[in-house]
């Protein structure tokens, strides 16, 4: 509660929220759809002192609307940010980050 009242504040890593999705999703069977909408809720908490959250944000609506891994979503939305172009032997990933 301090935290998504901002009376405490807190960071969460990319590897953390890559980690919340494997175990939600594969270990309790969470559909995507939730597991993207708690942690989006989550990343827009008062206390969330994230440098990054847009571009986190940016990724779980990659994930939700591509179903690619989240660590390509990840990178897509940071070279977004960054007016960057990602490079990769993915084509798939390729494709998403042109229109990202």
């Amino acid at each position: 509660d301090k935290v998504k009242d901002g009376s405490t504040k807190a960071v969460i890593l990319e590897s953390v929220v890559a980690e919340c999705i494997y175990v939600l999703m594969k270990i309790y069977q969470v559909p995507r759809d939730r597991v993207v909408g708690s942690l989006v809720d989550i990343l827009h908490y008062k206390g969330i002192a994230n440098d990054d959250r847009k571009e986190l944000v940016c990724a779980l609506t990659l994930f939700a609307d591509h179903g690619i891994d989240i660590v390509d979503c990840i990178l897509c939305a940071k070279a977004r940010s960054s007016d960057a172009c990602l490079f990769s032997f993915d084509e798939e990933l390729n494709k998403i980050a042109k229109h990202a």
